[in-house]
């Protein structure tokens, strides 16, 4: 599935999100990695880290 956009200057921009659960899995690695070497941004990263959890345990089941 293709998504295009249009970026501000005008350039039609195409992102594949065929697999969402690949890219939020991706995502939340990278999340819980930047709370792993710091964990003062668990605070910051705390409600992107429940949405992105929710958002796998979501696409996993369907």
């Amino acid at each position: 599935e293709l998504m295009a956009s249009q970026s501000d200057n005008g350039e039609t921009l195409e992102a594949d999100f065929s697999d969402k659960l690949e890219a939020a899995k991706t995502t939340l690695e990278a999340h819980e990695t930047l709370v792993d070497i710091n964990p003062e941004n668990f605070d910051k990263f705390k409600s992107v880290l429940e949405l992105l959890q929710d958002d796998v345990r979501t696409l996993d089941h369907q």
